[in-house]
C-alpha cells in the first residue's frame, strides 16, 4: 500500500494514516460495491463535512503535477 510506504517513512502522522486507511477501505466498498453502503455513515461524513480531511492530507503531503499526476512533496 503506497500510503504505508509515506507512514513507514515518517511523512505521514499516525493519526493520518490510521484515517487514510479508513477513508481508502470506505472507497473501496463505495467504487467496487464490496458490501452493501451503509447510508448512515455517508450522511454522517457528509453532514460532518469530514471529506475535508482527504483534502488536508493531499495539501500537506503530496503535489499535483502536469496531467494529473501526483508525487510526494518531500521527494
Amino acid at each position: 500500500m503506497a500510503i504505508g510506504g509515506l507512514h513507514n517513512k515518517r511523512d505521514l502522522s499516525e493519526p493520518d494514516f490510521q484515517l487514510a486507511v479508513r477513508m481508502i477501505g470506505f472507497r473501496n466498498v463505495l467504487v467496487h460495491d464490496y458490501l452493501d453502503v451503509n447510508c448512515a455513515i455517508l450522511e454522517a461524513i457528509i453532514q460532518k463535512q469530514l471529506y475535508k480531511d482527504v483534502r488536508r492530507i493531499a495539501r500537506d503531503h503530496f503535489v499535483l503535477g502536469a496531467a494529473g499526476s501526483v508525487s510526494n512533496k518531500r521527494i
